[in-house]
């Protein structure tokens, strides 16, 4: 299993259908988000489990699927990071 981080962006005059799309998906996807709203960023972002991409916007709503940015996301050790960058 592999983590992904979730960016979902909406619009302010679509923030409260996004959300409630978010509850009918199930409590694990809106438990896991975190919203950017209240700083004028209407953008829900979230680090979610899945096997690949696929499952990851299989858990979205669907008005998010197209427009969601779903990077997996690793950790690091430094050493692993400057090797990668001499490649």
């Amino acid at each position: 299993m592999a983590k992904y981080l979730v960016e979902m962006p909406h619009t302010k005059e679509t923030c409260l259908q996004s959300l409630d799309e978010m509850a009918e998906k199930g409590s694990d996807l809106l438990g896991s988000v975190w919203f950017g709203c209240d700083m004028g960023d209407h953008t829900g972002y979230a680090l979610l489990d899945a096997d690949d991409e696929h499952e990851v916007k299989d858990m979205l709503p669907n008005p998010m699927i197209n427009t969601a940015r779903v990077v997996e996301v690793k950790r690091h050790t430094p050493e692993e990071v400057r090797a990668m960058h001499q490649m």
